[in-house]
């Protein structure tokens, strides 16, 4: 870090500018994405959950209670691990990854409906009802990270049938009236057009579609507040072309990998699925993966932090912070950004938060120049201050000013800057303090922090 401003006997104010970690490391809401039986795996903040529509409903009967029980065992301790989820219910299930291919189709129609029936107004009703039901139980649900909408379509990827025009404004509407707070993913960029949905492209960057992309450009800077994602899908078509003929090859093949980092960066990704085996401990794999997850989602680098190195019981701590964000999408729900001052065992003995930022509003830079390597719209530095009121029973000493973004699931530490600045647990210790004396000095010896990317503890409360 280097330290700017006067500190010592004089301080009033002091300036530092932390250096930025220059590694990748998991963080919530972003990154890769697992699917599968839920585990831990350090790298992985996001796990996709296919749910059969039978699970969760097998008659009109079947209600709120049953959904809740059935994402409870499935979910089961991803909390603890400061894993979101991505669910995607589905009807229809074919027995081959391409479908043209399929010699089956699975159906998980509820029993008292007739498969294949889309249009009834039976059908229509119960699909309302259980959006209806989702709602309630998915959208204040911590747990949940976004929605996929699915339902209908093979895997519930709206084709096979095709979503129709007249689905389209039953799904478009009925979701965006229910959910409020999470945001809702569709499959192809082309659908919902007169909604403000996000896009989840489960054949990222394949050469078969290349349409998708065009489309998700086409749909301009619907990318600040709709998030784009997707998986890598090497079981179709001309996957040999791009994305390659595996994992692999993908991360150890200059065009391929080229390709994948220019599609994320230019489509603002927020999360990208790995789907098959990976050699993790071949080194060139393992640096491709992580320089892929170093631009995916979010990635907020403090450039600068101003505050107030000394101050009385009762007085008043004037903080600022000067941030970019350097990876590819924003940040999409209102996380508090907090203040908080740490004793000497790392103990927090006070904090609040922020009145005057809004986190979504650290935005990546925009065009990407492939030829170039950057955004041809620089990242803009978004810099705020505010002032907080200490409590007047604050112990005389010195503390570490850090910073910390909150997970409103128990306002817990758990999303990360991208600075050396960190202690396990989630706060990042910037400079100390006087509470009712002058500092001996405002710097934290370096050798105080913990590796970021190391730090597995973090977790929330549902």
């Amino acid at each position: 870090m280097s330290l700017l401003g006067k500190s010592g006997a004089h301080a009033e104010t002091v300036t530092i500018r932390p250096g930025e970690y220059t590694r990748a490391f998991k963080n919530p809401l972003m990154g890769f994405r697992g699917i599968g039986p839920i585990v831990n795996i350090p790298p992985v903040s996001l796990w996709k959950t296919y749910i059969r529509w039978n699970s969760l409903e097998d008659s009109e009967s079947d209600g709120l209670d049953r959904i809740r029980g059935v994402c409870n065992q499935m979910w089961k301790g991803v909390e603890d691990y400061n894993l979101k989820v991505i669910p995607r219910v589905y009807l229809e299930w074919p027995n081959a990854g391409d479908h043209l291919k399929a010699t089956e189709i699975f159906r998980y129609w509820p029993a008292d409906l007739t498969p294949g029936d889309l249009t009834s107004d039976r059908f229509l009703q119960r699909l309302v009802r259980l959006v209806e039901n989702l709602s309630v139980a998915w959208d204040t649900d911590p747990r949940v990270a976004y929605i996929e909408m699915g339902l209908i379509g093979l895997w519930g990827e709206h084709h096979d049938p095709d979503v129709t025009v007249a689905m389209q404004a039953v799904l478009g509407d009925t979701f965006t009236k229910l959910f409020k707070h999470k945001r809702i993913m569709v499959r192809h960029p082309w659908d919902f057009a007169q909604y403000r949905f996000g896009v989840y492209w489960d054949s990222f960057a394949h050469a078969d579609q290349e349409n998708h992309a065009r489309g998700i450009r086409d749909l301009g800077s619907r990318w600040k507040h709709a998030v784009i994602g997707g998986e890598l899908a090497y079981n179709w078509g001309n996957y040999v072309i791009q994305p390659g003929d595996s994992l692999d090859d993908t991360m150890t093949d200059p065009a391929h990998l080229g390709h994948l980092v220019n599609s994320i960066r230019s489509l603002h990704a927020n999360h990208l699925g790995l789907v098959g085996p990976v050699s993790r401990e071949r080194q060139p794999v393992a640096e491709a993966l992580e320089a892929v997850h170093m631009i995916l989602g979010y990635r907020f680098v403090v450039e600068q932090v101003e505050y107030t190195g000394r101050v009385d019981q009762g007085g008043v701590l004037t903080v600022g912070m000067s941030v970019k964000n350097t990876g590819s999408s924003p940040f999409y729900y209102n996380w508090p950004v907090a203040v908080a001052l740490l004793d000497g065992a790392g103990n927090c003995v006070w904090r609040e938060a922020f009145r005057t930022t809004d986190i979504r509003n650290w935005l990546p830079g925009d065009d990407w120049d492939a030829a170039q390597g950057q955004y041809a719209i620089p990242a803009a530095v978004v810099s705020f201050q505010d002032s907080f009121l200490l409590p007047s029973d604050l112990k005389t000493g010195e503390y570490s000013l850090a910073l910390a973004i909150l997970d409103p699931g128990g306002n817990l530490p758990c999303a990360r800057l991208a600075i050396r600045n960190y202690r396990n647990g989630g706060y990042h210790p910037i400079g100390m303090v006087g509470i009712g004396c002058t500092p001996t000095t405002a710097e934290i010896p370096s050798q105080s922090f913990d590796d970021l990317a190391g730090d597995d503890s973090l977790h929330y409360i549902c």
